[in-house]
């Protein structure tokens, strides 16, 4: 104990203590001490100061828990009732046992200023617990409900919606809802709080939160609900709405999932080198022109209602790359996907369609194409069955418009028995290949600077669409080259045109199903193309004017085969007779 600790015990032991010649403690009863004796005793508020004074100093030295304490704060008459009943029996048996054993005069001099210390230590103790108590029951409070309150704090900064447990965040720059992947959502929920909220949010919390947001019955969605409109497009900065021409504000009403990477400006007038662009690849064909104009203003929309895909076929450095990397950019990266037409069918590639609104595959394949009914279902904007990797399958309408290009077409594996597949494609043909030394290697470049022209000619060649229910301008070249392609992926076609005779009307024109076949198969190897089977190719037979009966050959039982067809002379058999 400090020097000064001393001194002031001193004083406080010569100023209240009796002479210790003539009084003995113990040799008095406890109830005959004097009262005199007992008055001096007595603490009074200077002496208590002066004691707190002292615990503050020894606080220090001793480094309690909380240096920040305030002794002056604190109200002694706070201090737990119980603190203070165990404390006082605890001071009162070390009093009588030191009284029965010492002199008074003989009680150690620190021992009434230590014993004080301590009383005020305790006390001042337990005030801090009190208060610790207190601030720790109100975080806990707090925290119990900060999942709550974080989750309506979200509904209210936030426009969400919820399909089938994936979580769509509102894009108020852009005009359009996108997915949120849990993990994303899981940066959202603790972004932007204050410090002290962000430590109370921890995993379970946070989980319990998006449980929350994905069973919010008031955000669910139908996947029809989403861009339902199809008369009005997204762009950047307005929505158009293409039957009336009314530009619009960004409204979440709308529900888009997508938007248009360009503004949409009539007064633009800056598409001098994509008009130049666009008439070098159609050599000036204005037919074409059109064709072009209204597929791309097809593809920017959320119509489906053509029911067509598109192939782009010609050699290279004839522009229908370029033209395709532009419309890629236009539409968006994140909502395109580039599946092989080949691979279509494949068992995870139709979920990548999910969320696209337009695929483009610059790859064609010498094999044969096989996946003939997933085509004609996404164009057909019928219900798709698909599946994502480890995931479990899902039924949606596709929304995606596809365009691929090559150099030339693959064979069928199977030949389409309802000719949907072929109505359903429309050609464009790129025949002007830019030489060289006239390439622009920084034309994409420049087209994409003229974007907003662009969107806004497109949305023309739209509109004319629409006027005419959706049926695009038919262009000659493209008429004759799907001709060709039926011819050569149908052999039976070709066959017929080439070594057959037709006519329905003459009895005599007739020939055995035995003969008939025989002869086809000759062709298709002096064409070096593959058969079809039997059945196939007596299904397409019967597509043609012709009918099946029984009848004999050479006198010879009857068998069947058809009235009204015949091998032309120089592919038949001389000695045939019928």
């Amino acid at each position: 104990m400090s020097s000064n600790v001393i001194k002031i015990g001193r004083q406080i032991k010569n100023e209240t203590l009796i002479d210790t010649n003539t009084i003995k403690l113990s040799n008095l009863p406890y109830n005959d001490v004097p009262s005199d004796y007992m008055r001096e005793k007595e603490i009074d508020e200077s002496y208590r100061k002066t004691l707190q004074e002292l615990v503050e100093n020894q606080s220090k030295k001793t480094n309690l828990e909380n240096k920040n304490t305030n002794l002056p704060d604190f109200s002694y008459h706070s201090v737990s009732q119980n603190h203070v009943e165990e404390r006082d029996v605890e001071n009162n048996d070390n009093y009588i046992d030191i009284l029965n054993h010492m002199e008074y005069g003989n009680i150690p001099e620190d021992f009434l200023i230590n014993h004080r210390i301590q009383d005020v230590q305790y006390e001042i103790k337990s005030e801090e617990d009190n208060k610790k108590k207190f601030v720790n029951e109100n975080k806990k409070q707090k925290s119990c409900n900060i999942d709550y309150e974080v989750y309506k704090q979200l509904l209210e900064r936030y426009i969400f919606k919820c399909h089938e447990g994936m979580m769509y965040l509102y894009d108020e720059e852009n005009g359009c809802f996108r997915e949120l992947s849990d993990n994303k959502l899981r940066v959202i929920i603790r972004s932007k709080w204050p410090a002290g909220i962000e430590q109370l949010l921890n995993k379970r919390k946070v989980e319990d939160i998006i449980d929350r947001l994905k069973s919010n019955e008031e955000i669910q969605m139908n996947e029809d609900q989403f861009d339902k409109y199809t008369h009005l497009i997204n762009f950047k900065n307005c929505v158009v709405d293409v039957l009336s021409g009314k530009i619009l504000p960004h409204s979440p009403k709308y529900c888009f999932k997508s938007f248009i990477n360009a503004q949409y400006d009539l007064n633009t007038s800056k598409g001098e080198t994509f008009i130049k662009f666009i008439r070098q690849c159609t050599e000036n064909n204005k037919h074409k022109m059109k064709l072009i104009q209204e597929i791309l203003g097809y593809v920017i929309s959320n119509y489906t209602t053509a029911k067509k895909f598109f192939v782009f076929i010609g050699q290279p450095h004839s522009g229908k790359s370029t033209l395709l990397d532009v419309l890629k950019e236009i539409v968006g990266k994140e909502y395109t996907t580039a599946i092989p037409i080949h691979q279509l069918g494949e068992r995870f590639m139709k979920a990548k369609l999910f969320q696209a609104k337009l695929n483009i595959s610059g790859e064609m394949t010498d094999g044969e194409l096989k996946n003939l009914d997933t085509l004609k279902a996404i164009t057909g904007n019928d219900d798709i069955i698909a599946e994502n990797k480890g995931k479990d399958p899902f039924t949606f309408k596709c929304k995606a418009k596809l365009i691929f290009a090559g150099n030339h077409m693959p064979r069928l594996y199977k030949l389409d028995s309802t000719s949907a597949f072929f109505d359903r494609i429309i050609f464009v043909l790129f025949n002007n290949s830019v030489p060289e030394h006239e390439r622009d290697y920084r034309l994409k470049e420049k087209l994409l600077a003229e974007r907003d022209y662009i969107v806004v000619w497109a949305v023309q060649g739209l509109k004319r669409l629409i006027k005419n229910n959706f049926v695009f301008t038919e262009c000659e070249e493209s008429r004759r080259f799907k001709n060709q392609y039926i011819k050569e992926v149908n052999t039976v076609l070709d066959f017929i045109e080439t070594r057959c005779i037709l006519d329905v009307h003459d009895s005599k024109i007739r020939i055995h199903k035995r003969d008939l076949y025989e002869a086809y198969i000759n062709y298709c190897k002096d064409n070096c193309v593959k058969a079809l089977d039997k059945y196939e190719f007596f299904t397409e037979i019967k597509k043609f004017p012709v009918e099946a009966r029984k009848f004999r050959y050479n006198g010879s039982t009857p068998l069947e085969g058809f009235i009204g067809i015949s091998l032309k002379e120089r592919f038949g058999k001389k000695e045939m007779s019928y």
